[in-house]
């Protein structure tokens, strides 16, 4: 069971951060936020990594050399997945909207 005040926390990093359209990879609309790039916000962006890893859903995603398992997270209109392979060393958290749309359909995180 998650505590409500650190959901309430959670979401509301979700919400005041700056996350980065991954423009690299613009085919796969989604974004991106590094643990530091709000040092100030290490709690809530570690138990958002917590939840990804708890709570998620494995999916296999990617062809060929990017094919892997991915374990994805939702919550509201997005979806939250990390590449690591533990919660320690994970430092980047991605998200995409649920629908699929990006910045080409006016969505710009």
């Amino acid at each position: 069971m998650i505590e409500p005040e650190v959901a309430d926390a959670v979401e509301k990093f979700i919400a005041e951060v700056k996350w980065r359209f991954a423009k690299t990879m613009a085919q796969w609309p989604h974004w991106y936020v590094m643990e530091d790039w709000n040092p100030d916000r290490e709690r809530e962006f570690r138990e958002l990594v917590r939840r990804i890893f708890e709570h998620g859903r494995d999916e296999q995603w990617g062809v060929g050399k990017w094919e892997r398992t991915v374990r994805y997270y939702c919550l509201g209109d997005y979806e939250y997945w990390v590449m690591d392979r533990t919660i320690e060393e994970t430092d980047l958290i991605n998200r995409a909207r649920i629908d699929g749309k990006g910045p080409a359909d006016g969505f710009e995180y």
